[in-house]
């Protein structure tokens, strides 16, 4: 019954993420990985869209490169005015949308109750206590002492005791994209 109530919250509280997935545009913080569009009202010469450069910058006529990863939508649409403003446009109107975001995504095999791949929602950090949690928790006979995390940015494999996470005894591990997590057997 517990597990059942705090996979629904897990559920509502990421179900905004859910719909950034779905082709709307949509607004919120802009992350490097993020493809947008920009409107300049009346000035359709200017319109721009694309994915984000490595740096967090996408390139436009008249101002050239402007950095918008860790911008929300309404601080660039203020950046881009600001920059129109100066010796090109009187009174700009822009509009910053997030047309598409990259999905993040790890994976949880195992002793679980569903495992699976699991999308990350974008700009809030997932531990691996909740990533568990989403994939129904550990069954009964899974051993959470010897879990396994193996990063796929470095290849390493980490040994992690979640019971001392649940316990409080250690900190939560933050996941990052690509992460893969095995909740092993415990019976032997």
């Amino acid at each position: 019954m517990m597990k059942t109530l705090l996979s629904l919250l897990i559920l509502i509280l990421f179900s905004p993420f859910a719909s950034a997935q779905n082709g709307q545009a949509m607004s919120g913080l802009i992350s490097s990985t993020d493809t947008v569009s920009i409107s300049v009202h009346r000035e359709p010469d200017l319109d721009t869209a694309g994915q984000l450069a490595s740096d967090g910058t996408l390139s436009m006529p008249l101002i050239g490169a402007v950095k918008l990863s860790g911008r929300t939508t309404t601080s660039a649409e203020s950046l881009i005015e600001a920059k129109l403003k100066d010796g090109y446009l009187v009174r700009p109107q822009v509009t910053v949308r997030i047309t598409q975001r990259q999905v993040q995504t790890v994976s949880v095999g195992g002793e679980v109750a569903s495992p699976g791949i699991f999308t990350l929602p974008h700009n809030q950090p997932v531990t691996l206590s909740q990533v568990v949690n989403m994939a129904g928790g550990a069954t009964d006979i899974a051993n959470i002492k010897k879990v396994t995390l193996r990063r796929a940015s470095s290849g390493k494999v980490y040994t992690i005791n979640l019971k001392e996470i649940i316990q409080g005894a250690k900190k939560d591990i933050v996941l990052v994209k690509g992460d893969s997590i095995n909740v092993p057997e415990g019976l032997f």
